[in-house]
């Protein structure tokens, strides 16, 4: 959403050997819901923008709609464990 479709969301993975431990934290930080957010600022020359500015809220709803493939109306009504899911 951020980078205006400019950069897919990649599969972490990570490659441990026999010789070390690894341990990973994992830490999530989310604006306020009310927060307003929106793609980056188009460089000269660029494609324009294919995502509107909302809040984060919004952004949220919508994507865990699309995950889900419901409407973004399903998807403020979705049961806990659906939307744990996304």
């Amino acid at each position: 959403y951020l980078s205006n479709g400019r950069f897919a969301a990649a599969e972490h993975q990570v490659v441990v050997n026999s010789v070390s431990g690894r341990l990973s934290v994992d830490a999530v930080h989310y604006p306020a819901k009310q927060a307003r957010v929106q793609p980056l600022k188009l460089a000269k020359g660029e494609k324009p923008l294919i995502h509107r500015s909302l809040t984060f809220q919004e952004m949220y709803l919508e994507k865990k709609a699309r995950e889900l493939g419901l409407t973004t109306r399903d998807a403020k009504s979705a049961p806990p464990d659906q939307e744990n899911e996304a």
